[in-house]
């Protein structure tokens, strides 16, 4: 026991005060709570992806050392100055080539990703608040089931978009390349690197370029416009939960002033989320509708101008390039977003059949109040504030896809022939 004693009076207690101890022990609890909630984060696996492409959007970036962070900016900076290396390059290829239209769909794709990816970068708080909603959310908390199921949605979705982004990486690595190393090179890397491999070494170095261009390019448009869609769908579950806490507040026989007010804070509370959400990717969202309809356009006339190629062939060309992977994702940008407007208006149909069976008459007046205040704030999402997202908006870019092709179809002598003009 006298050993045991003199042991104990050995043991070095660290002299911290009790306002330091205070200041460190709540970090610790907010970080074992931050891992175990964000493992149930629905948008996590999406973010996960982004980081191979240096977006590096996450809850941990106080708490990573110095050298970790070194090694990210580093990262960054890679995949950062080659986009805009290419941007840069392919924009004097197209200019040098009179402007063909397949480099010009090449050019408009590098440069949509390479604006889509500054954008982000530039939004990157707005986007780790939106994602922190998912995991710490005490006004409208998502319950363990519902992240689940989200999150194996989110998580198929995710092995999809690897399966595409992969897939056109495989074919640049797979089919051999057109391309002539004389001309891809400069001169000093054709005579000293080429010239003294082969020529073979030359043609599979054009193809590993090309590939790592179509991952930097390809992956990181699909997996941004990923997240987007899982972002603006995981939004219908809060207006889910606004639809059952009206059902509960139907319940009641008598309503009171404050689940009115509750409900609304409540509604006004999502609708801020949602422009949060519009904030960040509005821009993003109208260069990729712009770069989807150009280019279906400018392939739709590509192929009917040619003259060699038979009606058949041109056909299954334009169907391939319709559902192709930049065509859907201005279905599923739409879809989505419609998705997230019926299930608002859900919730406030809901509290239109409140203020159709309240027996008081102040109940009654402040429910109506209460329905014109949540009218003139809907639930959308929007095209930088020009116009909301939507099936109806769909039809309009369909309407103007193919008026701007028989316009353009008129002009050229094998449209005439093919609109009997």
């Amino acid at each position: 026991m006298r050993k045991k004693r003199c042991d104990l009076h050995k043991i070095k207690i660290p002299d911290k005060s009790l306002s330091e101890n205070f200041k460190i022990y709540p970090q610790l609890i907010l970080k074992e709570k931050s891992t175990s909630k964000n493992h149930y984060n629905p948008l996590s696996p999406f973010l996960k992806s982004l980081l191979v492409f240096g977006l590096y959007i996450s809850d941990y970036d106080g708490t990573h050392r110095r050298c970790r962070r070194i090694l990210r900016f580093i990262h960054l900076a890679i995949v950062f100055g080659s986009l805009h290396y290419w941007v840069v390059l392919y924009l004097s290829y197209f200019a040098r080539n009179e402007g063909s239209w397949k480099i010009f769909n090449q050019t408009l794709v590098i440069v949509t990703s390479t604006a889509t990816f500054d954008l982000v970068l530039i939004r990157r708080k707005e986007i780790k608040t939106f994602f922190r909603y998912f995991s710490f959310d005490k006004a409208v908390p998502l319950c363990k089931i519902q992240k689940r199921k989200y999150l194996k949605r989110t998580r198929i979705f995710n092995v999809v978009v690897w399966i595409y982004a992969l897939l056109w990486v495989g074919t640049f690595l797979i089919i051999p390349t057109k391309k002539i190393p004389e001309q891809h090179f400069t001169e000093f890397f054709y005579h000293h690197v080429v010239n003294k491999t082969s020529y073979r070494f030359g043609k599979s170095l054009i193809q590993i370029n090309d590939a790592y261009l179509c991952l930097l390019t390809e992956g990181a448009l699909s997996f941004i416009v990923g997240f987007y869609i899982t972002a603006v769908c995981g939004s219908s579950l809060w207006f889910k939960i606004l639809g059952e806490n009206v059902k509960e507040f139907g319940g009641s026989r008598v309503l009171n002033p404050l689940d009115l007010n509750k409900l609304q804070r409540m509604y006004d509370l999502l609708i801020s989320r949602i422009n949060l959400l519009d904030q960040a990717f509005s821009l993003s969202v109208l260069l990729w509708y712009f770069m989807v309809t150009l280019t279906l356009c400018i392939r739709v006339i590509a192929i009917i101008a040619d003259e060699s190629k038979s009606d058949i062939q041109g056909l299954l060309i334009i169907g391939f390039g319709l559902f192709r992977g930049t065509f859907m994702i201005l279905i599923g940008i739409a879809f989505c977003a419609q998705y997230l407007t019926d299930t608002g208006n859900e919730g406030v149909l809901k509290i239109e059949m409140l203020a159709v069976t309240a027996k008081d008459t102040a109940a009654f007046q402040e429910l109506t109040i209460l329905l014109r205040m949540l009218e003139l704030k809907p639930p959308v999402v929007t095209l930088w504030k020009f116009c909301a997202i939507g099936k109806p908006f769909l039809m309009s870019c369909v309407q103007t896809m193919v008026t701007y092709v028989i316009i353009c179809l008129q002009m050229t002598p094998a449209g005439k022939t093919l609109l009997h003009i």
